[in-house]
């Protein structure tokens, strides 16, 4: 049997999220504590706040933006401060902390859809997140997927690293080359 048929036919178990994880609201820091270098301020937006000198996170942590981008999931890789405005998810021992990001993750879009847009800014209830529900496989079926998985994303950025410096190096090249000037001469001169 190959990878994908062991995990598909694996057995798993349906709890809520809140049966395997905890969530657990940030911090409010200010705006006149942000410094320009040090930990990344998390807080309901898709990018960092600014930066502090201290954390309240560790490293390796599920993040869900509790209003602004309600229900934006994220992973911190390195130690962090979570303002107030963002959830930090922790997992039971049942369950892998890669593999419930990778769940939350694809439930990115339903997260969106069960958050309050009528409220501006946007906002998402911890309770209505503890509620999701989730398959539980056995820890080794959940280490195989979260393999598959990392190694897939790492496929991604390596792809759109160089994506990026193709249109870069398109870009220079197109202008380069066509660039001529007025008197007739080629391209070439910017």
């Amino acid at each position: 049997m190959n990878i994908l048929e062991e995990i598909q036919n694996c057995p798993v178990e349906w709890k809520e999220l809140g049966e395997v994880c905890e969530i657990v609201r940030g911090v409010r820091i200010t705006k006149k504590e942000l410094i320009e270098k040090g930990f990344p301020v998390v807080s309901g937006g898709t990018s960092f706040m600014g930066y502090t000198n201290k954390y309240n996170r560790e490293a390796n942590t599920i993040t869900i933006a509790q209003y602004g981008t309600a229900g934006y999931v994220d992973w911190q890789s390195e130690k962090f401060w979570a303002n107030d405005v963002c959830f930090s998810v922790y997992p039971r021992k049942s369950i892998l902390n890669r593999f419930l990001y990778y769940f939350l993750k694809n439930k990115q879009n339903y997260l969106y859809e069960i958050s309050n847009r009528t409220a501006v800014p946007y906002s998402i209830s911890k309770e209505k997140i503890l509620r999701i529900k989730i398959p539980i496989p056995p820890l080794e079926i959940q280490e195989k997927i979260v393999q598959i998985l990392d190694k897939m994303t790492g496929y991604v950025t390596e792809l759109t690293s160089e994506l990026t410096l193709r249109q870069k190096q398109y870009s220079y090249f197109r202008d380069y080359l066509l660039n001529f000037d007025e008197d007739g001469s080629g391209g070439g001169e910017q």
